[in-house]
């Protein structure tokens, strides 16, 4: 399965803690900003290109490994 970041939504540091807040159409749709958790941003940051689900775990299990 292919994955990729939803569009109109961009991650920001507030506080210490790390929000996806919508913009665009999005603010309509969702009107409130998501909580992201270490893992979350992890995620966020290496969907910056699509790659599949199995190349996303792989990542998360080598920074895991490497701590």
């Amino acid at each position: 399965m292919w994955i990729k970041r939803q569009e109109g939504y961009c991650l920001k540091e507030i506080a210490g803690v790390h929000y996806l807040l919508p913009y665009g159409q999005k603010v309509a749709d969702q009107r409130k900003g998501i909580v992201l958790n270490e893992t979350g941003v992890f995620l966020w940051n290496e969907l910056q290109e699509t790659m599949t689900d199995e190349e996303l775990a792989d990542r998360k299990s080598t920074r895991l490994n490497s701590s």
